[in-house]
C-alpha cells in the first residue's frame, strides 16, 4: 500500500472544510485523518478547538500529489500556522487539564469504592461493637465502653461471646477492668469449654 503524506493538520473545523474544498477544487484524492474520533474521548473539542487526545484533523494524499496539494493550501496553511502561535500555550495548558481529568475520572471511582468499603466496614464494626457491649452489661461488666467492646470482639470474635459472669471473672487473681483481661478471659474459656475457668 502506498504511503500517505499529511499536507494539512489543523483543529479548525472551518479552515479545514476550506481546504477539502481546495484538493477537490484541483482534482487531488485525499482521505482524512482523526476527523470522526473527535468527540470520542476525553472531553472532545472543548478548549483547544480539537480533541487533545487524538490530535487534530489532517488531510492526506499520495506522495505523487504531496506537493501540488502543498502548494494549493499554503494560504490556508499559513492562516493556520497564524492561528497555532497564537493558541500555542492554550493547547498546553488543555492538554495537562485534560491529563489531569483523565487521571481523576479512572481515581475517582476507586476513591469512592475505598471509601464506601471503610465507611460500610465501621458502620458494621460499630453495630457488632454495640451488641458486644450490650452482651457485657447483661453479664455484668457495666464498666465496658463502646471502644472497648469494638476492640474485644476484633480481637476475640465469637469468643468474646463466652465470656463468664462478671461475679465469676472479676475475683479471679490478676484480673483487672480492662478490655486486655477481657480478651485473656474470653480465649482461655474458649480453649476451656464446659470447663471451669
Amino acid at each position: 500500500m502506498e504511503k500517505l503524506v499529511c499536507v494539512f493538520e489543523s483543529g479548525n473545523a472551518a479552515l479545514v472544510f476550506l481546504a477539502k474544498s481546495v484538493l477537490e477544487h484541483a482534482e487531488i484524492p485525499y482521505i482524512t485523518k482523526n476527523e470522526r474520533v473527535q468527540e470520542l474521548f476525553g472531553v472532545g473539542r472543548i478548549g483547544a478547538g480539537f480533541n487533545l487526545v487524538t490530535n487534530p484533523i489532517q488531510l492526506q494524499v499520495k506522495r505523487q500529489f504531496a506537493e501540488s496539494a502543498r502548494e494549493d493550501l499554503k494560504d490556508i496553511a499559513r492562516g493556520e500556522s497564524y492561528i497555532s502561535e497564537e493558541s500555542w500555550w492554550h493547547r498546553k495548558f488543555y492538554r495537562w487539564t485534560l491529563l489531569i481529568i483523565l487521571i481523576s475520572s479512572y481515581l475517582a471511582p476507586v476513591i469512592i469504592f475505598i471509601l464506601l468499603i471503610r465507611i460500610i466496614y465501621w458502620v458494621v464494626l460499630s453495630l457488632l461493637g454495640l451488641f458486644m457491649k450490650r452482651y457485657l452489661h447483661k453479664q455484668g461488666y457495666s464498666w465496658v465502653k463502646l471502644a472497648e467492646a469494638r476492640r474485644i470482639f476484633l480481637e476475640a470474635g465469637r469468643k468474646a461471646y463466652m465470656i463468664p459472669r462478671a461475679e465469676d471473672v472479676e475475683k479471679l487473681p490478676g484480673f483487672e477492668r480492662n478490655a486486655d483481661s477481657l480478651i485473656a478471659v474470653a480465649k482461655a474459656a474458649k480453649k476451656h469449654k464446659g470447663k471451669k475457668l
